[in-house]
């Protein structure tokens, strides 16, 4: 388990230091817990998906991506990160994705 805290999407940003020791602070007492399975609804933009890979290499959630698989997939060799199969539920609308 990862166990360094990154700042990831927080960096560059203009939160407080006492705001990222807060989320730093969350973050190292969630990873003393089992990763729970979150359902990623449409992750299609970089920031949504890299947030949820994030929290996964943080040990944080099993992500399970709903929505269309092409884009997910595109989007994640765009970023350089890896998004297995099985994690995709692929869906073709934003309706179709919260129903799942």
């Amino acid at each position: 388990m990862n166990t360094e805290v990154s700042h990831g999407a927080l960096s560059g940003n203009s939160l407080g230091p006492s705001t990222l020791d807060l989320f730093a602070s969350l973050i190292r007492k969630g990873q003393t817990r089992e990763p729970i399975t979150v359902a990623v609804c449409r992750p299609c933009s970089n920031v949504a998906l890299l947030g949820a890979v994030e929290a996964a290499s943080a040990g944080l959630i099993h992500p399970k991506y709903v929505g269309p698989g092409s884009e997910i997939r595109k989007i994640a060799a765009e970023v350089g990160v890896e998004v297995r199969t099985e994690d995709i539920l692929d869906v073709d609308s934003e309706e179709e994705a919260a129903a799942r």
